[in-house]
């Protein structure tokens, strides 16, 4: 049988896999107790059915607070990132890769600042996705802002305390 938790949309599922599951492991609720609450959340599918969302097979050893405004305050621009590129259409794994790229647009942006062969594929497709750093802040623009997303991690936190 396969761990799953049903989202109601793509943007709760969005939120989920690209921040939330990494606070629950090594962020926000790294030190929490139990401390292996983390390990209810591995080799978990995650899924969009606004018909039966909840969890099957999947049993948290704690509640998560995921609206909590600590944890807003730090990772709520990303999460608003995360949220309207989703809503854009764009994949998983640009969401991933470019989540928080204005925070290191300095990088991206400047050719030959550096060698290393990561920045270096990274910039390119940064151009390739985006074209520029106006085409990445009008993917992460739209209807998606802090008071929608908070709605959203509230809605989060009640299908995975549930």
């Amino acid at each position: 049988m396969t761990n799953v938790i049903n989202f109601d949309n793509k943007i709760q599922k969005a939120l989920f896999d690209h921040e939330l599951m990494g606070q629950i492991s090594d962020g926000n609720w790294e030190n929490s107790k139990p401390y292996n609450h983390y390990r209810s959340f591995t080799n978990i599918k995650t899924d969009v059915n606004p018909d039966a969302p909840g969890k099957i097979g999947v049993r948290p050893l704690r509640k998560y607070n995921f609206n909590d405004s600590t944890l807003f305050s730090v990772v709520g621009d990303r999460m608003v990132n995360i949220a309207n590129l989703a809503e854009n259409g764009y994949s998983d794994k640009t969401i991933q890769d470019f989540d928080d790229a204005e925070a290191y647009s300095h990088v991206l942006l400047s050719e030959g600042e550096t060698d290393n062969g990561y920045w270096v594929k990274k910039r390119v497709a940064f151009i390739e996705t985006f074209g520029d750093i106006e085409g990445y802040r009008k993917a992460t623009s739209g209807k998606w802002n802090a008071k929608n997303v908070r709605k959203e991690l509230k809605r989060i936190s009640d299908i995975v305390n549930k």
